[in-house]
C-alpha cells in the first residue's frame, strides 16, 4: 500500500470527467472506443495506439453493440398484445 496522499479534489475531477463523458459520442464513422482506455480508434485496428491493448481480430469485433431502448421494448409488446386480441375478436373461437 502506498504512503503518499491522495489528492481527492483530482481525483473527483477526474471520475466526474469520465463519467460526464459518453466514449460512443466522441467515436466518429468507423470508429469504436477501445475496451480499456475507452479512447477511439478505427474498428479495423488490431492495437490500440493510446494504451497498446492487443485485439484477436479487430476492435470492432469487441466494440459493445448498441442496445434496444426500453421504449422500443414497451411498444413492441403492446403491438404483440393489441395484435393478440384483434385475432380473437377477428375469429370468435364460441361461435
Amino acid at each position: 500500500m502506498s504512503k503518499q496522499p491522495i489528492d481527492l479534489r483530482a481525483y473527483r475531477a477526474r471520475r466526474a470527467a469520465a463519467e460526464s463523458s459518453t466514449p460512443d459520442a466522441r467515436c466518429g464513422p468507423g470508429e469504436v472506443p477501445c475496451a480499456q482506455c475507452r479512447r477511439p480508434l478505427s474498428e479495423r485496428a488490431s492495437r490500440c495506439l493510446h494504451c497498446g491493448l492487443h485485439y484477436k481480430g479487430f476492435a470492432g469485433d469487441f466494440a459493445p453493440k448498441p442496445r434496444k431502448s426500453r421504449l422500443f421494448k414497451i411498444v413492441a409488446v403492446i403491438l404483440v398484445v393489441l395484435t393478440l386480441v384483434s385475432g380473437i375478436g377477428v375469429f370468435p373461437w364460441g361461435a
